[in-house]
């Protein structure tokens, strides 16, 4: 089976200064599809960095990384971003919900700058019931709770039925009980139903959920036991 991302002897170098600061150096890695990858790491390791570029965010300085088959990363510009849109979804810590429009058309905005109005009403009502947030339809961000905008952010990370979810540490900006209560959402809707999550966190405890664990530390991605997970835990 092809997995659904692949990183081959991926690298990214930082201009800063007028010296190069090297991030990541040569990662390779596969991760397979229908799975939950965490990948953990110390703040400033380039675990957001990696993701940024599985999501084509960025481009990395050498290297390649492919999606269910597709080399991202020598997609130019503007065929990133359609398949980006497409085929992923990208959940943000700080929820990154627009202010100005409303939970609905929060979840149903990725449909129609897809082109596909058709049904996006109808999609984004029945994800919105999903993660139990139907009653606040009309509610503007600003009057949500931390839990209550990242799951808004999860239904419209999913508003394209994305085969990949990709996930920069959902649960760090909000307390332990909420956070746990994300999580098994992102389960559900994730892994349960059939895609694939790979996100990045600090917690142990969340990676302990995963199928896959992956930590990233001097700029190279090594893959970890549960074994050895739990043990750092003691």
């Amino acid at each position: 089976m092809t997995p659904i991302v692949r990183l081959e002897h991926v690298t990214k170098d930082y201009l800063e200064g007028g010296q190069t600061r090297s991030v990541l150096g040569g990662v390779s890695a596969a991760f397979e599809a229908g799975h939950f990858v965490a990948i953990r790491g110390r703040s400033g390791s380039g675990k957001s960095t990696l993701l940024n570029l599985i999501a084509g965010i960025d481009q990395p300085t050498g290297g390649d990384i492919y999606i269910g088959g597709v080399c991202v990363s020598r997609l130019r510009a503007r065929e990133r971003t359609l398949f980006r849109r497409d085929n992923l979804g990208f959940i943000f810590q700080f929820f990154n919900l627009i202010p100005t429009l409303t939970v609905l058309e929060n979840v149903r905005l990725p449909a129609e700058l897809a082109g596909k109005p058709t049904g996006a009403q109808a999609s984004a009502l029945d994800l919105l019931e999903q993660v139990g947030l139907a009653d606040r339809c009309d509610v503007f961000p600003d009057k949500l709770s931390g839990g209550e905008q990242q799951r808004v952010a999860i239904a419209r990370a999913l508003a394209q039925n994305p085969r990949l979810v990709l996930a920069d540490e959902p649960t760090g900006n909000l307390d332990d009980k909420t956070g746990d209560t994300i999580m098994g959402l992102l389960d559900r809707l994730t892994r349960q139903a059939g895609r694939s999550l790979v996100m990045v966190t600090h917690s142990r405890q969340i990676a302990a959920r995963a199928d896959d664990v992956f930590e990233m530390h001097g700029g190279e991605l090594r893959a970890v036991s549960h074994e050895a997970l739990t043990a750092a835990a003691d």
